[in-house]
């Protein structure tokens, strides 16, 4: 028998699920480390305050409505964890609404409580609801747009109408996977104007809201991923297809313990569920096509063709784990609608739906609040910080770091946050033997047999490693650089005409007093190499990775840099003053160490 509305009780129930989740949800983007794309992304948009389309650094990181509302919270709360990723936590707010506005649609409560619970508690998605990123929101959106799209087809209120237009445009712009989407709901509604029995006015209206919050932003979005394309930026996913490459990328960091591959049989429910949309007996005509669970079906199947379409056409690679979380949405919204369709003869399948269950057991177990399921060694842990800090405390002189790319960032990040002052990490190749300490994944310290572990366990995803014997340091070079109040956009610190030949490591210490009034200051620290018999080579550091502002503060670094070749190698170190800021140093010191070969390197 229907279930009919939804009573008291099932709205207090839903309502304590949701504050459960919203609380576990707050609690990881207080207290779960920065993972590598949030820093990057507050690095390359947040801090120097460029994040539109043709006016900042092209990467597909940019989820456009992500940066945009983390840009708002920075300036009035700070680049804490919790600040960046609050507009992601509110999402989680509008996702539970639409959560529930969708099962008050379903007939059954054996089928409406397994999507309530199975949505409140869809593993994966659950943890970008704490991330600064743009995949939680863009579900939320899409749930909005969707919902609305459903009940303008239903009733074509004009509130729907405007809701459904304005969920996807919102929805698409978090998240860019969403685009065929956003196309496939802008053409539906399109033949729903086209349906309508309203005044000329009234379509013309609708016509002109599916332009303006539509096609134009649907055109220019288009146009800024081609631009990416062409960059090399959208270089994120599979080109094994949908069922090999994208369902596998979902399920398996879903459901990690599952003995066997799913992803075949899935593909077939999925196509099953699409074609009993279609054929319907409890409605007809176009009825059948404005039934809820038809008009998912019309998002997904153009959703699956225009994936081969785009890949077969233009080369773009398959949606893979987050990129493909709307799929999960969207499956699991056909399945429980199709069986709240069913007719009486066929009620019993519809207790098919417990097996959504699933998704809250799984979520249960994989619960945490060091850590994000889908980047597991990203996580840097406070005791490593700490043990640096002891370190650097202990040292007459900056301390060189060397790590990886994408630790960096997250090490910086953090640091700015806190109001902490440690070196910078410096990229180094594997086995290099040139820096003080080493911050190295757990799993690549059999990699680095010059240093031992100083902080983090065994356990833990990253540990820093500290030199066996201190660096053999040769001093060079000493040189105090007179103070610049008006630095040009290139300011040469050290230049020698040509370092030892024997030397084929440095260490370049620079200690300066900095002062401008420019937030962020966008200037480089660069290094350049050069040898007659190997290929120039550069590296640089950006300064505003230090410190947000630089008011008479210090900057001091350590920098390692390789000599490459053996003729007539050279080295030159200078400030790089990319965008003209105003800019002065005073008290300017440039150290220069040789590194000499160890001779032996024990274990401690």
């Amino acid at each position: 028998m229907p279930a009919g509305p939804a009573t008291r009780k099932e709205r207090t129930a839903f309502l304590v699920l949701s504050v459960l989740v919203f609380t576990y949800i707050t609690a990881r983007a207080v207290f779960v480390p920065f993972i590598g794309d949030e820093a990057r992304t507050f690095f390359y948009y947040n801090e120097p305050g460029r994040f539109q389309p043709w006016y900042a650094y092209w990467d597909a990181a940019n989820h456009l409505l992500s940066t945009a509302l983390a840009q708002v919270c920075y300036p009035c709360f700070g680049p804490a964890a919790w600040s960046l990723r609050l507009p992601s936590v509110l999402a989680f707010l509008l996702y539970a609404w639409y959560t529930w506005r969708f099962g008050r649609l379903l007939e059954h409560r054996s089928v409406r409580w397994p999507l309530l619970v199975a949505m409140l508690f869809t593993p994966m998605l659950i943890e970008f609801f704490s991330l600064y990123r743009g995949y939680g929101l863009g579900i939320a959106f899409l749930l909005m747009g969707l919902f609305h799209l459903v009940r303008a087809a239903a009733t074509g209120k004009a509130v729907h109408f405007v809701g459904a237009l304005t969920g996807f445009l919102l929805a698409a712009y978090a998240s860019f996977s969403l685009v065929i989407l956003w196309a496939s709901a802008l053409v539906f509604l399109a033949i729903l104007v086209v349906h309508w029995r309203k005044s000329a006015r009234s379509r013309f209206l609708a016509f002109a809201a599916i332009a303006l919050l539509g096609l134009l932003p649907l055109t220019y979005l288009g146009l800024y991923s081609r631009e990416l394309a062409k960059r090399g930026a959208l270089y994120y996913g599979s080109a094994d297809g949908l069922v090999q490459g994208t369902l596998p990328s979902v399920i398996r960091p879903m459901f990690p313990n599952l003995g066997w591959d799913p992803a075949p049989s899935v593909a077939v429910l999925g196509l099953l569920l699409i074609m009993l949309a279609f054929a319907n007996p409890m409605k007809s005509g176009w009825k059948r096509l404005c039934a809820p669970v038809s008009v998912i079906a019309m998002l997904l199947l153009p959703e699956v063709i225009g994936r081969y379409v785009l890949n077969g056409m233009f080369d773009v690679l398959f949606p893979v784990d987050r990129a493909a979380l709307h799929l999960v949405t969207l499956m699991v919204l056909l399945f429980v609608f199709t069986l709240d369709a069913l007719p009486k003869r066929l009620a019993t399948l519809r207790y098919t739906a417990v097996v959504l269950l699933i998704f809250p057991i799984t979520t249960a177990r994989q619960t945490n609040l060091d850590h994000v399921g889908l980047w597991p060694d990203d996580p840097i842990t406070e005791e490593v910080f700490q043990a640096a800090a002891a370190y650097q405390n202990r040292s007459p002189r900056p301390l060189s770091i060397g790590s990886t790319e994408f630790l960096r960032y997250s090490w910086a990040l953090r640091n700015m946050a806190h109001h902490v002052q440690l070196p910078l990490l410096q990229n180094v190749p594997e086995g290099c033997t040139g820096t003080d300490l080493l911050l190295l994944h757990t799993a690549d310290t059999a990699t680095a047999p010059a240093y031992h572990r100083v902080a983090g366990k065994p356990t833990d995803a990253v540990v820093l490693c500290a030199r066996n014997a201190p660096l053999p340091l040769h001093l060079i070079h000493d040189s105090i650089i007179p103070p610049n109040a008006t630095v040009p956009d290139s300011w040469m610190l050290w230049e020698p005409a040509e370092t030892s030949p024997g030397c084929a490591e440095l260490l370049i210490e620079l200690e300066a007093v900095i002062t401008s009034p420019a937030p962020p200051l966008e200037a480089l620290v660069v290094w350049e190499t050069s040898a007659k018999d190997s290929p120039y080579a550069y590296s640089d550091l950006a300064i505003a990775m230090q410190r947000e502002a630089w008011n008479g503060d210090t900057l001091r670094l350590a920098r390692w840099i390789p000599l490459p070749g053996t003729l007539h190698k050279r080295v030159d170190m200078r400030i790089w003053n990319i965008r003209k800021q105003p800019m002065a140093v005073g008290y300017c010191r440039v150290r220069a160490y040789c590194l000499a070969k160890d001779a032996d390197i024990a274990d401690p």
